[in-house]
């Protein structure tokens, strides 16, 4: 189930096949892990136990490479945030970025569940985030997006956040987005986001963005990459 997103040239198909809905498909239980039964039977007095753990999510090995048609750029040594974004036309638009940005998981988690950060506001302001589910291990939630060209079009981006591992500990998110309903004049919208904590309040970003249109705009397609890696950039002068 963990590793159904991935690779992440695959993971776009994954969501698209949820089209008939508007709701991500619900979040499997977390399962806890039972307390290892004692050799001996407790006495009344001894009766407190720990806590179980609970079981790690993704791991970065779960995650395949993307295309890795942009290097990752040198970090400085102040740390100074610093990306790179490429795009081309292959099958509809592709955007890819890395880079390296301040700030910790906690804000990271804070700006991938903000439409106001991750919805395609370079086009339109009339977004509305629904259907919002956390657990643990995983974030669901669903935008609904209207744009006016010559006629009003609307559609659904659903999104899942997935918490990555290092053995036990939180060490980042795989981020990902598709279009589940809406419009025939898009075709697909897909970005996928993985995000590692990086030693001195740093992060690292890679980034893949695929569209498909009947009117592919690259220029539209890259705007939105460099509106978030702009305001990385911005927010790691106060983070």
């Amino acid at each position: 189930m963990m590793k159904k997103l991935l690779p992440v040239l695959l993971a776009t198909a994954c969501l698209a096949s949820a089209c008939a809905t508007t709701t991500p498909a619900p979040n499997p239980a977390v399962a806890v892990q039972p307390q290892a039964p004692q050799a001996e039977a407790q006495t009344s007095e001894s009766t407190d136990t720990e806590q179980p753990q609970m079981p790690p999510g993704l791991t970065f090995d779960d995650i395949q490479p993307f295309a890795n048609r942009v290097e990752w750029p040198e970090m400085s040594a102040d740390q100074t945030p610093v990306y790179q974004i490429q795009s081309g036309t292959d099958d509809g638009v592709w955007v890819e970025g890395k880079g390296y940005f301040k700030g910790s998981l906690d804000d990271v988690y804070a700006d991938l569940t903000d439409v106001s950060i991750m919805g395609p506001n370079h086009l339109t302001e009339d977004i509305v985030r629904d259907a919002f589910v956390e657990t643990p291990n995983q974030t669901t939630y669903v935008m609904h997006i209207k744009m006016k060209y010559v006629l009003s079009i609307s559609f659904d981006l659903g999104a899942t956040i997935d918490t990555l591992y290092e053995g036990q500990d939180r060490a980042g998110y795989l981020f990902h987005n598709e279009k589940i309903d809406g419009t025939s004049f898009i075709k697909m919208i897909s970005t996928t986001i993985v995000v590692k904590e990086l030693p001195d309040h740093m992060f690292s970003v890679e980034m893949l963005s695929i569209n498909k249109a009947t009117q592919d705009k690259e220029d539209e397609c890259r705007r939105f990459i460099q509106n978030l890696f702009g305001y990385w950039a911005i927010k790691s002068q106060s983070r």
